[in-house]
Order: C-alpha cells, then structure tokens, then sequence
C-alpha cells in the first residue's frame, strides 16, 4: 500500500527499546533470531501505526520498503512514539524500526546505515565519567567510525526547552502574582466588610452575645463566601485551561489536581485570617463605647 507520508527508518539493535526507554505497547521487539537469513521484520512506532491503520492492528501486516520490492517485511510490534525534532504531540513522527543486521545486509541500505550509527549509552547519574571508557569500547569494535561527537540528551535537548522554560517561569510568576493579588482583594473586602458591622456586632454584645458567637458567625460567613469564588474560580479554571494544553508537554495536565488544591488553600487561609482579625477586634471591644460613639 503506498503512503502518503515518508516515514523515518531506523536500523538498531535488538536491545535499543530497553537502553532508550521506549515501550512496546503491542507485539514484541527485537531479538537475537531477528538477524540476516532470517524473516524479515519491522517495528512501527504509534504515529505510524495510527496513520497507516488508523482502527485497525498493526501486528502481522506487510511493509514493501521499496516501490519495486515484492518481499514483505513484517510488522512484529508497536512501540511508543518520540520526540525528536520538537516537543509537542504534533512532533511525533512516523516511523519504523529494523533489525541492524537486516539492514547492513541490504546493498542500497548498508553504506548508507554504515555511515551513521549511533551509540546509545544509558547511564546513571553523570554521564561524563564514562565517556572515554565508551569511546575506547566504540573503536575495539567499530575503528573505520568516526567518534568525534559525543552528546547527552540532556545537552541535546536543552536548547530546545529553553524557550519553554522561559515560558514556564512568566506562567508560574504570572500565577503567582494573580493568587497574590486575590488575596490582597479578598482580606480587603472581607475586612472592610467586617469593619461596617461593628456596630452591628456592640448591639449583639449589648444583647448579650458572647464574643465566640461573634466571631464564629463572622469566620462562617467569610469562609463561605470565600469557598463559593474557589468553586466558581476552579470551574472557570477548568474550562480555560482547554486553551494551555496545547502548550503543555510530558504528559502534564492543565487540571492537575495538586495545583488546584494550593490555591485553594492559599485564598481559604487569607479569608479566614481577613475575617478573624477584625471580628476578634470588634468582639473584643467594649460594646458600650462603641454605642456612645455612635
């Protein structure tokens, strides 16, 4: 079946899944019977899979590398798609894995693959120390490849997520700001309104209300209001954060739940505080002050 797309073809070894982190979600990887003579076989990642046979499975279908080729080449497995030229779902490009030995047996492919191995080394921790120890390992084996170029991921990927980063730190100081000027207007308003009713509250204690009673009806009323702008807040939130999605990678949500529950807290905390300090000040004082001065 022709494609619509060219997909990107990758000759590794069979333990590459394992050393890149790469899940198979279907089928198998990549063994030591997979080699030259052999049946030929191919991974696909899910982009290709989704593009090729969008609602159906891959496993067991047929690849013609070649628009003259009439050999099959088997689909054994679907692993996870990468990121390699972007950050975003849209980045994820089609693409299908063979056997290393398969491919260096094919004449148009070998001097090409022979020309751009790549070693992949997984590590722990720092991975400088052992870079000399696999450049040594890389020439004993392979000494016609070149091994001038020596990356990590993490130096490889840095300059692409800087901008993101940048963009993160604005998001992260932009919500920060936002919660703290809520705060400061939520203990305004709390507080002014607490400070209108003082006459309200010296009558109460003039009538033989306790300053307990006081302060509890005013701590009940701010908490409530305060409770009623977090839901209405939360649910505008979860209908905005549709439109950050977009801009969001590695698997991280808008709706997380732990973000919510901060602010929530944040703004419960400052409407409790906005109404116990004044009303601990009305209930404290004298109530027959407060009339004379009215």
């Amino acid at each position: 079946m022709p494609l619509a797309f060219s997909p990107f073809e990758n000759g590794v070894s069979p333990n590459f899944f394992s050393v890149a982190g790469l899940q198979i979600r279907e089928g198998r990887g990549f063994t030591a019977w997979d080699r030259e003579g052999t049946e030929r076989v191919a991974v696909v990642n899910t982009t290709f899979a989704g593009r090729v046979w969008p609602a159906e499975n891959a496993l067991g279908r047929c690849l013609y590398l070649d628009s003259e080729e009439s050999v099959c080449t088997t689909v054994v497995g679907v692993v996870e798609s990468t990121l390699e030229f972007g950050l975003l779902e849209s980045d994820r490009d089609p693409v299908y894995y063979r056997p290393l030995s398969q491919v260096l047996s094919d004449t148009d492919a070998a001097e090409f693959a022979s020309t751009l191995r790549t070693l992949l080394v997984r590590t722990r921790g720092d991975p400088t120390p052992l870079v000399q120890p696999a450049l040594r390992l890389l020439a004993e084996r392979f000494p016609d490849l070149p091994r001038d170029s020596v990356r990590s991921l993490t130096a490889e990927f840095a300059s692409r997520i800087h901008t993101w980063r940048i963009g993160m730190r604005l998001f992260g100081a932009s919500a920060a700001l936002a919660v703290m000027l809520a705060a400061i207007g939520l203990y305004a308003v709390i507080a002014f309104g607490v400070r209108q009713r003082e006459l309200e509250f010296s009558i109460r204690r003039a009538l033989g209300a306790k300053a307990s009673d006081l302060l509890r009806m005013v701590l009940t009323r701010g908490f409530s209001l305060a409770a009623a702008g977090v839901v209405a807040g939360a649910l505008a939130a979860l209908w905005a954060g549709k439109f950050i999605e977009p801009l969001l990678f590695d698997d991280r949500t808008p709706r997380d739940p732990l973000a919510f529950a901060a602010a929530a807290l944040v703004l419960l905390a400052v409407a409790v505080m906005a109404s116990y300090l004044p009303a601990r000040r009305a209930a404290r004082a004298d109530p027959r002050r407060a009339l004379e001065a009215e």
